[in-house]
């Protein structure tokens, strides 16, 4: 009990003290605005006579200055040159990753695309029509027909020459074969 009664009375004092310090503030800024407003001229009036001091020592500095420039300019362009290879490496690399990261980043592009686009391809002659995939299953199934494994396809080339209503086939650039579409 005995320390609740203490911490109420820290707090009063703090709350007094915050209120003390609110008026003086109040009561300080007319004061503080006014020594302002009164020591503007003297301010300005020292810039102004510190300008040709100023100007005095640039002027003093500006040889020292071209000077320094003058001398290290050497030592600039032996780093520079010594830079070179790392930047050109650099530079290099960059463009390397660039070209990489634009590849691999259209690659997916197409495989997003071809994930979920359905692409079909008809070919019609006369009365016949004849999806493209569906070629392809006949050439392999012929090849296979004669006698070949599924498993040893490893590139089909079909040829359809729709005057004769056939198609030829070439499989791993060796084995040929026709049917009838």
């Amino acid at each position: 009990m005995a320390e609740n009664k203490t911490g109420d009375k820290i707090k009063k004092i703090k709350d007094s003290l915050t209120e003390v310090a609110q008026d003086l503030s109040e009561q300080a800024k007319p004061v503080i605005d006014d020594i302002k407003d009164a020591t503007k001229p003297v301010i300005e009036n020292a810039r102004k006579s510190a300008e040709p001091y100023v100007e005095n020592i640039k002027s003093k500095a500006q040889p020292i200055l071209d000077d320094t420039k003058k001398k290290a300019d050497p030592y600039l362009k032996k780093a520079k040159k010594a830079a070179e290879p790392a930047a050109k490496s650099l530079k290099e690399g960059t463009e390397k990753a660039r070209k990489a990261a634009k590849f691999v980043s259209d690659d997916i592009a197409r495989q997003v695309v071809s994930r979920n686009e359905k692409d079909e391809v008809y070919i019609q002659y006369k009365d016949t029509e004849v999806r493209t995939t569906d070629i392809l299953e006949k050439a392999r199934a012929n090849y296979v027909a004669n006698g070949h494994k599924l498993t040893d396809i490893k590139e089909v080339q079909v040829y359809v020459k729709p005057e004769d209503n056939k198609a030829y086939y070439v499989v791993n650039h060796k084995d040929i074969g026709k049917f009838e579409l």
